[in-house]
């Protein structure tokens, strides 16, 4: 039952680093004077939370799946995450997306073959 929370975590970590990932460039293109902001906090640090909290959550969810290939795409979303680190800026957003939108994917289907198997052995 914990693998649920920790799917349920990590959905809930992609979600909010896609929203990071979509709503900072916007922001940057309307409020410039913000550049500031960004050379303060230092993305890659708002980057490194998220992977941190996602490698958490996967790690544990891990535990407790039985389909190999949601494990692979789980820790393929974080290893991605972490070689967006070192990209250049373009490919680090397609790279920062793409990993978000599979750990979310991933994470979904496991919570649904969760839910299919606790309601199959309530059934018996």
């Amino acid at each position: 039952m914990k693998s649920i929370q920790y799917d349920r975590l990590g959905i809930l970590s992609s979600v909010l680093c896609l929203i990071h990932c979509l709503v900072v460039p916007i922001g940057m293109l309307f409020a410039l004077e913000l550049e500031w902001l960004h050379h303060w906090i230092g993305w890659t640090y708002v980057q490194i939370g998220f992977i941190s909290i996602g490698a958490w959550a996967v790690y544990h969810a891990a535990k407790h799946i039985d389909k190999k290939w949601i494990s692979v795409c789980l820790w393929a979303g974080i290893g991605i995450l972490v070689l967006a680190l070192f990209a250049e800026h373009h490919l680090q957003e397609l790279m920062n997306y793409s990993a978000a939108a599979l750990l979310i994917a991933a994470h979904t289907v496991n919570l649904f073959i969760h839910s299919q198997h606790h309601k199959l052995v309530k059934a018996h």
